[in-house]
C-alpha cells in the first residue's frame, strides 16, 4: 500500500505503521499523565475565558483580548461543536485539543527527517520530539505551543517541497502560525529566506513567492486590524518593533547589562533543554551537518538563527521559560536523526541498535520527567491537594500575597465557582498582591497595608528569603497570627495563613 498525499507528499504501508504507532504512544503517554479535574491555571485559563467569551458573544470579543489570540479562537470552533456543560469538561477539552496536536507534530517532523535521512531515522527524530519531557508537559497545560509547533513545521516540510502548490499551502498556515503566537513573523521571514536561498532570485521564484505572500497576509490582516481596535498593537509587526525599541533603549541605558544577560540565560537555557537526550546526539548531529552540507540542507542555519531573535529578546527582559526554545526542538530532531545515522549506519544489527536506542531515549524521557515533575508542578497527586487547599484559602483571605504554586489555582477556582460567566463580569473576590521590589517582610506588609490583610506561605516555594524565614520563627512576629495550617487538615503539603493584625504592626 502506498499513500500519496495530493501535495506530493509520499507513504508507504511501513511508514504508515511507524507514524501510527509513535503517535498513539505518545496520545497515551500523556493521558497516563493527564490532570484530570484540575482546572486550567495563569495562560491556559485566560486563553479558556476568550474562548468561552467568542462562543458565548458569537464573535470576537471587541472589549478585551488573550495575548495570541489565535489558539483560543481555535478552542472556541470546538467548545462551540462538542456539546458539554460543565466548566472543568470545557478545561479538558482544551487540554485534550493541546495533547493531540503535541502528539501528531510527530508527523511533519518525521517528514522534515525523511528528506535528509532513511525512514528509520525519521521515525527516531519524531520519537524524540513526542516523548520529549519539556513537551509532554506543555502539552497537558492547554497552551499555546501544541498549536503553534504543528502548524509551522508543517509549513516549512511543506515549503522544502518547493512548488508552486506546497509553497502556497505553506504561507497559508504560516499565517495562522503568526496568529496563533506573533513571534511566528521571525519564522515567516525565515521561510522567505530559505525559499530565495533555494531558489535564488528570479522571476519564476517571484512568480511562486510572491502570491503566496499576498495571500498571507490577506489572512492576517483582518486579525491584525481587530487587534489594533482591542488593544492599540496588531501583536506581530508592531509588538516586534516596539520590542526592538525597547531593547536599543535599554541597551544603551544599562550598558549592554541585558544583552549580556539574555546570552547567559539563553545559553544556559539552551544547554538544560538539551538534556536528557538531545545532549547525545544534537552536538554529534551539529558535526554531521557542517561536514556535510548542501544546498538543500542550509535552512537549518537560517531557522535556528531566525528562531533564535525572539527567544534572547524574551531572556532580557528577563523571562525565566525555556518554552521559547521548543520551537527549535524539530530540527534538534532533525539533527538528531544525523547523529543516529552517523552512530549506527555502519553497524551489524542495525535495526536492532535503532529499536534499543528508542527504548533508552523513551525510558530516559520518563525517568527523567518522574524526576522534575514536581519542580514543574505536574504532580496530579499534589496539584489536586494544592487545588483543595486553595479552595479553603478562598474562604478565608481577601487579600493575600501571591503564592506561585496556590495563586494559579485561587483564580481559576473563582472562575469555576461562578460559571458560566463572561471575562468582564469577574471579580476575582482574593486580592492576589505580587511581590516586587521589597526587601523584607515589614517593607512588604508597609507598601500594601491598604489592602494586605493576610500572607499565604510554605516553606520551599515563595522565593522570598523573608518568607522563608517567616516560616520556620513564626514567633518572632508579634504582629502576626497564625489562622491557617494546612497539615492540621490532614494535608501532606504545609501552608500556613497568617493574618497582619495591623496595630502591633504599627
Amino acid at each position: 500500500m502506498n499513500i500519496q498525499i495530493n501535495l506530493g507528499i509520499k507513504i508507504n504501508r511501513r511508514q504508515f505503521f511507524y507514524l501510527s504507532a509513535i503517535v498513539l504512544g505518545a496520545i497515551i503517554l500523556r493521558l497516563v499523565y493527564f490532570p484530570y479535574n484540575i482546572p486550567v491555571s495563569a495562560d491556559s485559563l485566560e486563553y479558556f475565558l476568550y474562548a468561552a467569551d467568542i462562543v458565548a458573544l458569537g464573535h470576537l470579543p471587541d472589549t478585551w483580548m488573550a495575548i495570541n489570540n489565535g489558539w483560543p479562537i481555535f478552542l472556541s470552533f470546538w467548545f462551540s461543536l462538542i456539546p458539554l456543560n460543565e466548566v472543568i469538561e470545557f478545561m479538558t477539552l482544551q487540554r485534550i485539543l493541546a495533547v493531540i496536536f503535541s502528539s501528531i507534530t510527530a508527523i511533519p517532523i518525521y517528514f522534515l527527517c525523511k528528506k535528509f535521512v532513511e525512514p528509520e531515522y525519521a521515525a527516531f527524530g519524531s520519537i524524540l520530539f513526542v516523548f520529549d519531557p519539556r513537551i509532554l508537559t506543555n502539552s497537558i497545560l492547554g497552551i499555546t505551543e501544541a498549536l503553534y509547533i504543528f502548524l509551522g513545521i508543517t509549513s516549512l516540510v511543506l515549503l522544502l517541497e518547493n512548488d508552486r502548490k506546497t509553497v502556497m499551502f505553506s504561507l497559508i498556515i504560516a499565517s495562522l502560525c503568526v496568529i496563533v503566537r506573533g513571534e511566528g513573523i521571525f519564522f515567516v521571514f525565515a521561510l522567505a529566506i530559505i525559499f530565495f536561498v533555494r531558489n535564488k532570485i528570479n522571476k519564476k521564484s517571484l512568480s511562486i513567492f510572491l502570491p503566496a505572500l499576498v495571500i498571507f497576509f490577506v489572512i492576517l490582516i483582518p486579525i491584525m486590524l481587530h487587534r489594533i481596535e482591542v488593544t492599540g498593537t496588531d501583536g506581530i509587526f508592531l509588538r516586534a518593533t516596539g520590542s526592538a525599541l525597547q531593547t536599543a533603549i535599554q541597551t544603551q541605558q544599562n550598558n549592554f547589562q541585558n544583552t549580556f544577560l539574555g546570552i547567559e540565560i539563553f545559553v544556559k537555557y539552551l544547554g538544560w533543554v538539551m538534556i536528557p537526550n538531545f545532549i547525545v546526539f544534537v552536538p554529534i548531529g551539529i558535526i554531521h551537518f557542517f561536514k556535510n552540507r548542501t544546498s538543500e540542507n542550509k535552512f537549518i542555519i537560517i531557522f535556528l538563527a531566525l528562531m533564535s531573535i525572539p527567544a534572547f529578546y524574551a531572556y532580557t527582559v528577563p523571562v525565566q521559560d525555556t518554552r521559547y526554545l521548543y520551537f527549535m526542538f524539530p530540527i534538534f530532531c532533525l539533527l538528531s536523526a544525523f547523529a543516529l545515522r552517523k552512530y549506527v549506519s555502519k553497524k551489524r544489527s542495525k535495526n536492532l541498535l535503532v529499536i534499543i536506542i528508542i527504548i533508552g531515549v523513551v525510558s530516559s524521557s520518563i525517568i527523567f520527567y518522574e524526576f522534575k515533575k514536581d519542580d514543574w508542578r505536574v504532580d496530579n497527586y499534589k496539584e489536586i491537594e494544592y487545588l483543595e487547599i486553595s479552595k479553603e484559602i478562598n474562604q478565608i483571605v481577601k487579600s493575600t500575597n501571591y503564592h506561585p504554586i496556590l495563586g494559579r489555582y485561587m483564580n481559576a477556582i473563582q472562575v469555576t465557582d461562578n460559571w458560566p460567566i463572561f471575562y468582564e463580569q469577574i471579580s476575582f473576590e482574593t486580592n492576589l498582591i505580587h511581590i516586587k521590589n521589597s526587601n523584607n517582610l515589614q517593607e512588604f506588609i508597609e507598601e500594601n497595608s491598604n489592602s494586605l490583610t493576610h500572607l499565604v506561605i510554605d516553606k520551599n516555594s515563595n522565593k522570598s528569603a523573608f518568607f522563608d524565614e517567616l516560616f520556620l520563627n513564626e514567633k518572632k512576629y508579634d504582629y502576626l497570627e497564625l489562622v491557617y495550617n494546612s497539615k492540621n487538615n490532614g494535608y501532606e503539603q504545609e501552608f500556613k495563613i497568617f493574618k497582619i493584625n495591623y496595630d502591633k504592626f504599627s
